[in-house]
This record gives C-alpha cells, sequence and structure tokens, in this order.
C-alpha cells in the first residue's frame, strides 16, 4: 500500500501543478472521473500502464516528470534496475547506466574562455557544486551541455542530465532526479540518490532550477551525503547555499563603432561568428563582409549580445537583409520570434525567454522591475528609491539585491561606491516597460523619474561654475540618457500640463552640460521639443530655456536662429520682471554682435545687460558687462 500512496501522492501533485481539476483531467486523458479520483485515493494499487500514459498525455508532462509518474506505478518492475540503490551482490560492482545528455546542435561559439574556467572549476575536487547564473536566452543550457561533454571523461560513471524547466514544486525535483537513474520514487528520494552515487563520479546536470531553488536544501543534503557526485546547476537566481560557487554567464563579445577599422575588421567577435553561422543556415546566400559586417555588429548590439536574441534575429535573414532587421529593432521583442519549434516554448522567442524569469518575481520584485524600466542608460541606487513609492528606502534596497541576483539588473562597474550604479539589458528592459504599461503605472513611473531628473539638475546647478565644476559635469553627463527619455516622455501627448513645465525646466537644467560637452544638436532638439510642448504654460522656466536654446545654437553655429531665440529669452524674462535672465540674454547678444563686427550694438547691449545686472544685485553679471565694456573701451 505504501508504494501505491507513492503513486497516488505524486498523481495528486503534478494534477495541482498542472492547475486542472480531477473532472478535467479525466476529460484530457480520456478516463472518467471516478478513475482519476480511485488513482489519487489509493484505491487502485497496481494502475495499468496504458492508463498511466493516457493520464501523463493529459497532464502534458515534461521528460522527467513522465519517467517519474511511470517508474512509481510500476514499483516492483523498477526495483530490479541496475541503478535502484540497492546494494549490489557482495563483489559485484554496480554500473549507474546513466542516459546520456541531449545531443548538441553544432559547435558551440564563442565560449571558449568560459569553457576553460568552467572545466577547471569542475575538476577542482574541492568544488561539489556550480550554478551557472544568468538572464534568460544568455546560453545557461547550451554551456552546461558542452560542459557534460567534455568533461565526460572526468565522470567515468556518467553524466546525467534533468530539464526541471516543467517543475513548480520544490518537492519533486529529488524524485524526478531519482526517477532519471531509473531509482524508485517512492521514500527517502535523496537518501535513494546518495546510496547509489555514493563513491561515484558522476555529474548531474540540473537545468532550469530558478523556479524551484527551495530544492536547493535537498541538493546540500545530498552532498554531504555522500562524496563522489558532482552537481552543476543553470538557475536565474543563486541557490544561496555554503557548497554553492557562483558562475555568471556573460553576453557575448560583441563590436563597438570604434571596433570597426581596417580589412576584416568583423572576424574574431563572438557574437557576429554566432549571427553567421545561424544566418547561414537560414539563408545560403548570406555573407558576413565589408558590406554585412556593421549591419550585423549593430544589430548585436541592439540585442545586448544575448545569444538567443542574436539567433532569432539571425533566422530573419530568410527574408530580411541585415539593414532591414536593424531597421526594425526599434521594437526588438515582436522581431526576435519564430525560433526553431523542436526548442522548448520559452526558448522560441526573446518575449518568452524574458517573461518566464518575470513570472518568477514576487509581486514586489516585478512592480519594481517594471519601473526601473523608465531608465535609460543605467541608474544610481538612490535613483531607484526616487522612483518607487515605498516610503522605506530600505525595501527597495533588498529588492535591488534580490533582482540583481535574478539578473533582472546589473551592478555597473563604473558606479560610485556610496551610491552604486545599476544597468538593464535593453532588451529586459522592453519587456519591463511594456509590463509596466500593462499594469498601468507608466505615468506614475514616468513623473517620479522626471522629478528625480530634475532634482539630478538642481543639485549640479550651484556647483557649475565653481572649482568642482567637470565632477559635476561629469554626473550630468552620465545622466545624460536619463534626461533624454524624461523629456521625450514629459514633451508628449500621454504627460500632464505640470509635467511639460517640468521637462522645459529640466532643458534649462542640463544645458551647461550639452553646451561644455558639445551635445550642442540633441539640446537644440529636446529643448525646442518641450519649448513647443509646454506653449504658454511653462512660465519662467521658459526664460531660462529659451536662453540655453540660443547659446546652443549659438555654439552649433546658427547665428540667426540664436539672435532670435535669445531677442526672445530678453523678451520674456523682461515681461516677468526676471532681470538676471535678461541680463544673461543681452550679454550672449553682444558676444554675437561681437562676432559680426556690430561694435554699436554690442555696446548698447551690454549697457542694458549692466543695468540689469545692477538692478538684479548679481555680481557676476556685472563684472561680465563691465569688463566687455572696458574692452571696447
Amino acid at each position: 500500500m505504501e508504494d501505491s500512496r507513492s503513486f497516488a501522492d505524486l498523481l495528486r501533485r503534478l494534477r495541482i501543478a498542472a492547475v486542472l481539476s480531477q473532472r478535467e483531467l479525466a476529460e484530457r486523458a480520456g478516463i472518467s472521473e471516478r478513475a482519476v479520483s480511485d488513482l489519487e485515493r489509493g484505491v487502485k494499487q497496481r494502475p495499468h500502464p496504458a492508463t498511466v500514459r493516457m493520464i501523463t498525455d493529459g497532464l502534458g508532462l515534461a521528460d522527467a516528470e513522465r519517467s517519474l509518474l511511470m517508474a512509481s506505478a510500476r514499483p516492483a518492475a523498477a526495483s530490479s534496475h541496475p541503478a535502484s540503490g540497492i546494494a549490489p551482490p557482495p563483489g559485484e560492482e554496480r554500473s549507474l547506466l546513466l542516459p546520456p545528455p541531449p545531443a548538441l546542435p553544432g559547435a558551440l561559439i564563442g565560449r571558449d574562455r568560459e569553457m576553460h574556467d568552467l572545466e577547471s572549476l569542475l575538476k577542482d575536487p574541492e568544488v561539489r557544486l556550480v550554478t551557472l547564473l544568468g538572464p534568460g536566452g544568455i546560453g545557461k543550457t547550451r554551456l552546461s551541455l558542452e560542459a557534460g561533454s567534455r568533461l565526460a571523461g572526468e565522470f567515468p560513471d556518467g553524466v546525467l542530465f534533468v530539464d526541471l524547466a516543467p517543475m513548480r514544486d520544490p518537492a519533486l525535483v529529488m524524485p524526478a532526479v531519482a526517477a532519471a537513474l531509473g531509482l524508485l520514487p517512492a521514500g527517502d528520494a535523496p537518501g535513494a540518490i546518495a546510496a547509489a552515487l555514493r563513491g561515484k563520479r558522476a555529474l548531474l546536470l540540473l537545468d532550469n532550477l530558478e523556479q524551484v531553488t527551495d530544492a536547493g536544501l535537498a541538493i546540500s543534503a545530498l552532498l554531504a551525503a555522500c562524496a563522489g557526485p558532482n552537481v552543476l546547476v543553470t538557475s536565474r537566481i543563486p541557490l544561496r547555499l555554503r557548497w554553492e560557487w557562483v558562475f555568471p554567464v556573460e553576453p557575448l563579445a560583441t563590436p563597438q563603432p570604434d571596433d570597426e577599422r581596417g580589412d576584416g575588421w568583423w572576424d574574431g567577435w563572438a557574437a557576429l561568428r554566432l549571427f553567421e553561422t545561424r544566418a547561414r543556415s537560414a539563408s545560403r546566400t548570406f555573407a558576413l563582409d565589408a558590406e554585412t559586417a556593421s549591419d550585423v555588429a549593430a544589430i548585436c548590439r541592439r540585442v545586448d549580445g544575448l545569444p538567443l536574441a542574436i539567433e532569432l534575429a539571425a533566422a530573419r535573414t530568410a527574408v530580411l537583409p541585415p539593414a532591414a532587421i536593424l531597421g526594425r529593432l526599434d521594437r526588438r521583442l515582436p522581431l526576435l520570434s519564430a525560433g526553431a519549434r523542436d526548442l522548448p516554448e520559452r526558448q522560441q522567442t526573446m518575449h518568452n525567454a524574458i517573461a518566464w524569469g518575470f513570472d518568477l518575481l514576487p509581486d514586489d520584485e516585478r512592480d519594481l522591475a517594471r519601473r526601473l524600466s523608465v531608465f535609460n542608460g543605467g541608474f544610481p541606487l538612490s535613483a531607484a528609491c526616487a522612483v518607487h513609492p515605498a516610503a522605506d528606502d530600505t525595501f527597495v534596497i533588498d529588492r535591488i539585491g534580490s533582482l540583481n541576483a535574478k539578473q533582472i539588473v546589473r551592478r555597473a562597474l563604473d558606479g560610485d561606491e556610496s551610491d552604486p550604479r545599476f544597468t538593464m539589458l535593453d532588451t529586459i528592459r522592453e519587456f519591463a516597460r511594456d509590463d509596466l504599461r500593462a499594469a498601468g503605472s507608466t505615468p506614475d513611473a514616468r513623473a517620479a523619474h522626471l522629478r528625480w531628473a530634475l532634482g539630478e539638475a538642481s543639485l549640479a546647478a550651484p556647483h557649475l561654475d565653481g572649482p568642482d565644476a567637470e565632477t559635476w559635469l561629469d554626473r550630468l553627463a552620465r545622466e545624460r540618457l536619463n534626461a533624454h527619455a524624461a523629456i521625450d516622455w514629459a514633451a508628449s501627448a500621454a504627460a500632464p500640463p505640470q509635467a511639460r513645465q517640468e521637462a522645459v525646466l529640466l532643458c534649462a537644467g542640463f544645458s551647461p552640460m550639452w553646451l561644455r560637452r558639445g551635445h550642442w544638436q540633441e539640446g537644440i532638439a529636446l529643448t525646442e521639443r518641450a519649448l513647443e510642448a509646454a506653449a504658454d504654460d511653462a512660465g519662467a522656466a521658459s526664460d531660462a530655456a529659451l536662453l540655453a536654446l540660443g547659446m546652443l545654437l549659438a555654439a552649433a553655429g546658427d547665428g540667426a536662429g540664436a539672435q532670435d531665440r535669445l531677442q526672445q529669452a530678453r523678451a520674456a524674462a523682461l515681461a516677468r520682471g526676471n532681470d538676471a535672465t535678461a541680463a544673461r540674454a543681452l550679454l550672449e547678444l553682444a558676444a554675437a554682435a561681437d562676432q559680426q563686427g556690430d561694435d554699436d550694438d554690442a555696446r548698447r547691449s551690454r549697457l542694458e545687460a549692466l543695468d540689469l545686472a545692477l538692478r538684479a544685485e548679481e555680481i557676476d553679471l556685472v563684472a561680465q558687462a563691465r569688463a566687455g565694456l572696458d574692452r571696447e573701451g
């Protein structure tokens, strides 16, 4: 009765995990509801193999779970398996007879360094558990299979691959491993596995453990119970075990525009080689050469060097040349689809690969990940706290740490130690941004992001003419893409009037960085857009923005446009009694007149600026006006 009870319990667990009622399972399997009920209550002690097969089909089980359920239904047969965990007769050595891992389609591309390091780690007698860690689509499974293939000689008792992707119940993980080993699932599965593997040099490849990480405790117990076997896990989340050695898997090396020099510059780049290999399998006419290499490199950069994304993009060469693929990558996820049908569904599109990881996040972490998608070019930890409504920053900091461990965000190398910086891969950010929109949280998150960017500009403003000016300009330059994203949203029709006013103010705040670091055209385009969106509602902020726009146009060589905007800034500032801004505009007009050789106009502007600066008690402006007048004589 104990064995039938084990089958009954397992069947019930698997049915609940599949979110099916007994009636729904019966309809799918083509048997009666009473039969399902009897099996789950242990009434039928030896279910017919055909019935069990119908149930496994109805549940849609993966191979590991199917084997587990079939073995639990026929305990007598399983007990005679040579790897059953029962001690062999005295003097007779037991062979594990492990089933081989899945065959590998083609050579592994661009992972030579990782494979060398991983092989060294797994050969180290002090290392028993290694976790390949990385986001969806980065190639963890492929790397683990390659390691198993190359290290077969190091593990004479076999290499066992167990796909845990369908699992949702951690309690089923060790029974699934036991079933893959041919052991009885009844009773103490970890104990039976330990008995079978004790003293054996075997490698267990446990794929996709992220949704059942609580099974890590059982893995730890197994390693403690017997010397010999090693375990290689793939996961998006660390197991946080004392045995664990975390091995982060990084994107493939991808060239930057500065690398695109000389004949054959594209040779040797792993991302481009992977694209070429997959593209040739989709289109026999494809060639990676001087005509296509720059577009392919740009594609690989746009998809963050993720192998799955590169392969999905390369598959599109069957109908699109690289230039056309690149032109459609403004929205990456819809194009990165139609993967091979013999891959798991989660790997057939980048959307599915990322969704798999997001679906595993607790609600509070998923909400934070959504909100972080508003950042562009990374963000400091303090900014993450600014866009989340939690009153307690510790709440956000704890969850950022968890998202970093789960590879949703990544710690940047260039951050301030007191305020570390994080980034999000663009493909993940696009998914999170869509998730934010679906949750209806875009306006709140975008408004918070805009306020944070305004705060950065306000903090920098008092220091931009002092001895630490370059340090503060560096800080603004680091957030240049964030300012761009904030202004883009605030100037859109979706933003409220208040946001459009704040966009104008943000343009004025970031203009010193645009001006001094040479980003003139970007500053011109964003400021013109913000002023147009705000119309007459920007108030005093528009005076400073018009002044900044005039200065940017002058730096870009548009003298007529600069003069027009500076005159607008002067008139608007005078109308509002903003003497200091009007004086600054006049000093810029005077400088423009100097360049055109119009001494009279330059003098008139400086005299008016001096009068306004004195009235405003702006000592620096007074000094500038007088210095200019002195030069004129």
